[in-house]
């Protein structure tokens, strides 16, 4: 694990390996929204360094950074990861969500998306940049905004681990 960050300068270019991705500018958010598709219908959507969401292509959350935290699907939950460094020691600190602290999470990334699904449903947004120039986010990303976190299974199945 590094042992220094960097900064994040431009977030549309750590997209690059999303096979569509766009800049936009939403009325009423004060950074610029960068969102992209990847391969296998999985997509993210960056407002700004913090926070960032990252879904499968059934809009089901795997991954987060928010808060100043990583957040992984369990499942059932999410663990939230928090770096924890000394002068010779970096480590993460786990800690699962609660079944409240869960619904209130789920919660503020919902209230996150939906200026944005409004936007782009109202045709009310700025393409700042995209690649390829052609796509437009209210017919490719709209559709993965409408599907995210669906009320049956919000979360992403657990990722693998070496343990066993």
């Amino acid at each position: 694990m590094a042992r220094q960050e960097s900064d994040r300068d431009d977030l549309y270019e750590e997209l690059k390996s999303a096979l569509v991705r766009w800049e936009l500018r939403i009325p009423d958010l004060s950074l610029p929204v960068i969102a992209g598709i990847r391969d296998a219908g999985r997509w993210s959507i960056y407002f700004g360094p913090d926070p960032v969401f990252h879904f499968d292509a059934d809009g089901r959350l795997l991954r987060a950074y928010a808060q100043g935290n990583l957040f992984r699907t369990q499942g059932q939950t999410l663990a939230r990861l928090r770096r924890l460094r000394t002068e010779h020691t970096s480590e993460l600190l786990r800690h699962d969500l609660t079944a409240g602290e869960l619904v209130l999470f789920l919660a503020q990334v919902q209230a996150a998306l939906e200026p944005v699904q409004q936007s782009l449903a109202a045709g009310n947004y700025e393409i700042l940049r995209s690649l390829p120039q052609t796509a437009s986010p209210a017919d490719v990303l709209l559709p993965c905004l409408q599907a995210a976190l669906p009320a049956e299974q919000p979360l992403a199945p657990a990722y693998r681990t070496r343990r066993t």
